[in-house]
């Protein structure tokens, strides 16, 4: 599973959003690189957002190893449990 974040850099959800992310991998033991920080400020984020109909920020959008959506928040940050809920593979 892959976990794509959302969010503009050098905004003031950057700090929410980092401390979020470190959480998430300390306290629900999603590995780094599962996750990719996309910020829609660049072609590629804007790309991916569009693809994925993320409209607001901060956005989540949790995929399969193939890119294929399973579910996806937009506008705020998810309950960690609940995000981390779409991961587990088992």
């Amino acid at each position: 599973m892959k976990i794509l974040m959302f969010y503009r850099q050098q905004s003031e959800e950057t700090r929410m959003v980092d401390s979020y992310l470190r959480d998430l991998v300390r306290i629900h033991d999603i590995r780094q690189q599962d996750i990719k920080v996309l910020d829609p400020n660049t072609r590629e984020g804007s790309t991916e957002a569009s693809l994925y109909d993320v409209l607001s920020f901060p956005g989540v959008v949790v995929t399969d190893n193939y890119g294929q959506y399973i579910k996806g928040w937009s506008g705020g940050l998810p309950l960690m449990d609940e995000l981390a809920s779409y991961t587990y593979t088992g």
